[in-house]
């Protein structure tokens, strides 16, 4: 059991996304031309279901044509090639590390962002998505993943 954690967000604070193309805010807007009206639920639903970008189109009833759901696929591959490291992040993380803290991110996003965070920091005690939790920040529940994984014994 460790008594010293840090807990990080990822994007904006070890992550960046150097080329933005907003992919999810594309599907929106297919289901839109669709007749579908975007709901205030929405990213929220993006964020916490477990689902690769065409189930949540299924999920969220927007059936885009082949060639338009190819360039949003496309789009959202770009956008994860271009997620990178915040040098000072690097640094920060690899010496809080060496003095044996406990490290974790914890950070609401869609599903396919989770696997580009963990490649960039493989060496994490601990991470909490909003996608593999079911929970978005600041619902509690997303933190209180946490403490099972990195063994802390504490409750939020």
């Amino acid at each position: 059991m460790n008594s010293k954690t840090a807990i990080f967000d990822a994007f904006g604070t070890v992550v960046r996304i150097g080329h933005r193309t907003n992919p999810y805010r594309q599907l929106l807007r297919e289901g839109i031309k669709q007749g579908r009206r975007p709901h205030p639920g929405d990213a929220h639903l993006i964020m916490t279901l477990n689902l690769d970008l065409q189930d949540v189109a299924k999920h969220l009833g927007i059936h885009p044509s082949q060639s338009p759901m190819d360039e949003i696929e496309t789009d959202l591959q770009g956008e994860l090639d271009f997620i990178e490291a915040y040098p000072d992040a690097i640094k920060a993380i690899a010496m809080l590390q060496e003095r044996g803290v406990a490290l974790s991110i914890c950070s609401n996003l869609a599903k396919p962002y989770g696997a580009a965070v963990k490649r960039l920091f493989p060496s994490m005690d601990a991470y909490a998505f909003s996608y593999e939790v079911g929970a978005a920040k600041p619902d509690p529940q997303i933190y209180e993943a946490l403490p099972e994984h990195l063994h802390l014994g504490c409750g939020w």
